[in-house]
């Protein structure tokens, strides 16, 4: 009896230890990553509102390249988005979600981002985003 509470004892340290480690894990940045695509915000909205399942196959778990017009700025304590405009979204096209985002940009202005695609929720998701210029 006693080894199998040991046992079990052991399993919950590992598994306490492996949550801790997933928990605290940094996110690798992209700057230095190549973009496995380069498109417009406005082709990339059109792709997935177009076609969602296809364009999930070809973009989702990506690092995407986006040039667009800037809809929106939102900053929080830890998050930052910028939403960049497609014509025919009803939200914004590409929701671009950054850690930190130390920039002067304002609405209107013209960017490219490299972000991870994540999917599509009203909007094209990309996170881990960086500024590209």
């Amino acid at each position: 009896m006693k080894k199998v509470i040991i046992i079990i004892v052991g399993i919950v340290i590992v598994g306490a230890t492996y949550g801790f480690y997933l928990y605290n894990k940094k996110t690798p940045s992209l700057v230095n990553t190549s973009p496995d695509f380069t498109i417009s915000a406005e082709t990339l909205y059109s792709e997935f509102s177009t076609n969602e399942n296809e364009a999930l196959q070809i973009y989702e778990g990506k690092v995407i390249q986006v040039e667009g017009e800037i809809l929106s700025i939102s900053q929080s304590d830890s998050i930052s988005n910028i939403v960049l405009n497609a014509d025919g979204a009803l939200f914004g096209g590409v929701n671009c979600s950054f850690k930190n985002l130390k920039s002067s940009f304002q609405k209107n202005d013209n960017v490219t981002v490299k972000g991870r695609c994540q999917g599509y929720l009203n909007s094209v998701v990309l996170n881990n985003c960086v500024i590209v210029k």
